[in-house]
């Protein structure tokens, strides 16, 4: 139990010499919290199924947002740009190390229950 959500998983992980050969997990969740403090909360219900093995995995299932905010303020300065004639070129990707994760596709439908709300010095929506 956490806070006043909580979770579960089911499964189980083929292992050789203690490395992960394959996964057959499952991940139920019900009204679990996400907070990203001074910036976010909502809760969530999720059912997913994480399968695979180190050259492909996936995750799969659905998660619903019971409900959600996003309230931290926001700082924007329109003319700071303006001289600026193109992108500045993105940094590169870091190496992900694990197996698993690099090879790992998701098939994950999202839905919500109740409005997102957007509570900011730059909005105030549902």
């Amino acid at each position: 139990m956490l806070d006043s959500g909580s979770f579960e998983l089911l499964g189980v992980i083929d292992l050789k010499a203690f490395q992960p050969l394959r996964l057959d997990l499952k991940l139920k969740a019900h009204d679990l919290p996400l907070m990203i403090p001074d910036t976010l909360e909502t809760r969530l219900n999720a059912e997913l199924n994480i399968r695979g093995t180190p050259e492909k995995s996936v995750v799969s299932g659905d998660i619903q947002m019971i409900k959600g905010k996003y309230y931290k303020d926001m700082r924007l300065n329109l003319g700071e740009n303006l001289d600026k004639t193109s992108r500045e070129q993105a940094l590169p990707a870091s190496e992900i190390p694990w197996p698993f994760l690099k090879n790992m596709g998701l098939d994950i439908t999202t839905r919500y229950k109740e409005p997102f709300i957007v509570d900011n010095n730059l909005a105030r929506r549902q």
